[in-house]
């Protein structure tokens, strides 16, 4: 039987604060987050500040039973005024850093880029030129020699996440909205930069294992209706599948292809995977140690109207989400299935839709991550001041329960990283969208313990991630009741 191992989850740029500390440069969400034209409009200092106090959230990561944390390594700070310009004070620090993390026993998985493009990088294109690739391939190639304490490495975190965010939710330059083509363009440049990484590691037998943090967020039809499966499938097809499948399959398949450009025609764009590029897709999905997975809810569409609609919740106001597309699909709410304040459908089901699709319909047998999964919420010490997270630990467990019952059935889900190990910067939420296990104080950077700590601490011990705990009696355990 498969045990497990249960660890949390960060992104340097979300939680290590010190923006100007050791000669670090700036990435692409220094200056947004600081303009109009952002839809989040929040200062990220100082964040959790991270970057000095990592001694304090490492303790408490090994007294609450954490085996793993995902770390990242800012581009911008090892690099910061170009693409070949070492800034050694960054690369002691990380030193120190990692050092400190296995002393406590606690084993990092390291991504190479976490959103965070540096802002030199952005001023050449970011990953819309194709042209910009070999900077990133430099980058990681140096972090792979420099810092060979560190055995699991992610290359890319979310590719179509980060490039949604540049061309569809217009959050980061060059702000478009809804622009699909500009979307394709980078998130394929984003899965080639993944690839030729992964084939630069395993080629110069680099120490540990590599694989990738791949955001999935299946859309399911909201009845039966032909029209209700199309436009699942057509939401699927652009969202999900067209990187999914190149990075476990090593290939897109035709009705993918078929679905994208379908869409594409309203951009004057065709989609058209380079014979050369395939080969470079395939070779790493071959080769691939394992892939992660973030999930944390399904969305349930139909045909789309005429209508447009298209607003992002950023606030925790139930009921501000709306998408609807003329051309694309329609978002809508399904009968009993309970919402987070920002209307994220919580439904542990769709995390075995996903681990389906890459295990099945793709044919990916290498071991399963999930690098991702979490339940966002509005806390305030102030007025509760211990924080009994409940909806959070039953969010957890329902998606314990899944990954048992997927073992049991003959996968292989080896790893579990909670999003997030403390409160951070949220890119579009500021401060109010809470996900850590431990609670911050961000006026003075304490740190408390959440019931969800507690909780943690529990299912650790536990054999079984489908074990249950008693709620009532951990309460009088800890004298919290």
């Amino acid at each position: 039987m498969i045990k497990v191992k249960l660890g949390t989850a960060t992104a340097a740029f979300q939680c290590e604060g010190n923006l100007k500390t050791d000669n670090r440069g700036k990435c692409v969400w220094d200056d947004v987050l600081l303009d109009d034209k952002s839809i989040a409009k929040y200062n990220p200092e100082p964040a959790s500040e991270f970057y000095t106090k990592y001694d304090e959230d490492f303790r408490l990561a090994k007294e609450y039973g954490i085996e793993v944390l995902r770390v990242s390594i800012p581009w911008s700070r090892i690099f910061p005024k170009n693409a070949k310009d070492v800034n050694k004070k960054a690369v002691d620090h990380y030193h120190r850093f990692f050092k400190k993390m296995l002393e406590y026993g606690i084993t990092p998985n390291v991504t190479l880029h976490h959103f965070d493009s540096p802002q030199w990088f952005v001023e050449k294109g970011d990953f819309l030129s194709r042209n910009n690739v070999d900077d990133f391939l430099y980058f990681a190639r140096f972090c792979f020699e420099e810092f060979t304490e560190i055995y699991y490495w992610s290359t890319i975190n979310e590719i179509n996440a980060y490039s949604e965010q540049k061309n569809i939710k217009a959050a980061l330059p060059p702000f478009f909205n809804l622009e699909y083509g500009h979307f394709f363009k980078q998130q394929y440049n984003m899965v080639i930069a993944h690839a030729k990484t992964v084939i630069m590691f395993k080629e110069n037998k680099y120490k540990g294992e590599i694989g990738v943090p791949a955001n999935v967020c299946p859309f399911q039809p909201i009845d039966n209706k032909p029209e209700s499966i199309s436009a699942s499938n057509r939401a699927n097809a652009i969202t999900n599948w067209s990187f999914l499948e190149p990075i476990t399959s090593g290939e897109f398949s035709k009705e993918t292809i078929g679905l994208i450009n379908d869409v594409l025609k309203n951009y004057d764009f065709i989609f058209k995977p380079q014979e050369e590029d395939l080969k470079i897709i395939k070779k790493a999905a071959e080769i691939i140690d394992w892939i992660g997975i973030n999930y944390y809810f399904t969305t349930f569409v139909e045909k789309p109207d005429d209508k447009f609609e298209f607003e992002v919740n950023t606030t925790g106001e139930k009921g501000k989400s709306k998408f609807s597309v003329p051309w694309l699909w329609k978002v809508v709410k399904k009968d009993g299935v309970k919402t987070t304040n920002w209307d994220w459908n919580i439904y542990p089901d769709g995390l075995a839709i996903v681990v389906d699709w890459v295990s099945n319909k793709y044919n990916c047998k290498k071991p399963i991550f999930i690098t991702e999964n979490g339940f966002g919420d509005l806390e305030d010490i102030k007025n509760t001041p211990f924080i009994k997270d409940i909806d959070r630990i039953n969010y957890i467990q329902d998606h314990f329960d899944v990954i048992q019952k997927l073992n049991d059935k003959g996968e292989n889900i080896q790893h579990y990283y909670l999003w997030s190990h403390m409160d951070m910067f949220s890119w579009t939420n500021g401060y109010n969208k809470r996900y850590g296990l431990f609670y911050v104080d961000f006026e003075n950077q304490k740190r408390y313990e959440k019931l969800s700590s507690y909780w943690w601490l529990e299912k650790s011990k536990q054999n079984r991630l489908d074990e249950k705990i008693n709620i009532d009696e951990l309460l009088k355990k800890i004298g919290k009741n």
